[in-house]
């Protein structure tokens, strides 16, 4: 059984109405709080946006989450993750699977997966008074997340579901450097005994991600579902971006195409 301490909270909160945590406002809450800390969105942390003009294909990305637990000081949770993510629509579509590392006091247990399936996508773009200027984006990041034990026991089924509306500000022209805050909210629902508990949860991410012309790239990030006595969670990843062609390639070739009129 992972973390007897988080059970014995369900527990509480299903058949009481009550959560462990002294500032939550009441099972909901927790159960919001838990699922979407226990799923990509808030374990391993924020996916930066795209960097616009660096390519389409598929990217590749290393991620590494670390969350404090809100239960006890000396528990933590290590999350190593692989993202791969392709191009979709107008944005990229990518998939994480992370087997997050529980250590309470010293004794560590690998005992779960976690899977998330997000996309992520421009909705604005501009420049600030001159070419020249630093690029502006506005866009939009739904994403879904999952997570179940791998062995016999107590712990329970969680599910979340998040949106966040990215902001970024872009600067250089050769390596990129994105500064971006992420607010949001999700929602999070725990299935234990037979019992259902759903919640949701305001939540607010950000960093600085850095991205050389040959599509190689550097995120840190923070994120935090918001709630009195919630952790802060520190997300790092080391992405490779394929070339592939840009939009305005892709537009470009389909123009010189025999046969096209506009």
């Amino acid at each position: 059984m992972r973390h007897p301490l988080i059970v014995l909270c369900i527990v509480g909160s299903l058949t009481a109405g009550r959560t462990c945590l002294e500032a939550a406002d009441d099972g909901h809450a927790l159960a919001a709080y838990l699922a979407l800390t226990s799923t990509p969105i808030g374990l391993v942390g924020p996916e930066p946006p795209e960097v616009e003009g660096l390519g389409r294909g598929p990217r590749l990305t290393l991620r590494y989450g670390h969350l404090g637990s809100a239960f006890e000081e000396e528990d933590d949770v290590h999350a190593p993750a692989l993202s791969l993510g392709l191009a979709a629509g107008r944005g990229h579509a990518t998939v994480t699977l992370s087997r997050p590392i529980f250590c309470d006091n010293g004794h560590c247990e690998d005992s779960a997966w976690v899977v998330g399936l997000g996309w992520s996508g421009s909705l604005w773009r501009g420049r600030v008074e001159s070419a020249r200027g630093p690029e502006l984006s506005i866009g939009i990041a739904p994403s879904l997340g999952t997570y179940w034990a791998t062995e016999e026991g107590l712990d329970p089924q969680l599910l979340s579901g998040h949106v966040g509306v990215p902001l970024a500000a872009t600067l250089g022209r050769g390596t990129r450097w994105m500064f971006y805050a992420i607010p949001g909210a999700g929602w999070g629902q725990i299935r234990y005994d037979g019992d259902t508990l759903s919640g949701l949860r305001a939540t607010v991410g950000g960093g600085l991600a850095i991205v050389n012309p040959g599509g190689v790239g550097f995120n840190l990030g923070v994120q935090k579902v918001l709630m009195e006595g919630g952790r802060t969670q520190l997300g790092v990843g080391i992405s490779w971006q394929g070339r592939g062609r840009t939009r305005g390639e892709r537009a470009a070739s389909h123009a010189a195409a025999p046969g096209f009129s506009g």
